[in-house]
């Protein structure tokens, strides 16, 4: 198994898009999923 720390910026960023999408159904929001921006 690889050094966890390597991917935790990755783990990070992934888990605040969850978040957010989450908060969003609970608002009742519509959620557009995609990969906007510069690609990784």
């Amino acid at each position: 198994m690889g050094n966890r720390a390597e991917y935790s910026e990755q783990r990070r960023a992934m888990l605040q898009q969850w978040a957010d999408m989450v908060d969003a159904w609970t608002k009742g929001e519509k959620v557009i999923v995609g990969k906007f921006g510069k690609a990784a």
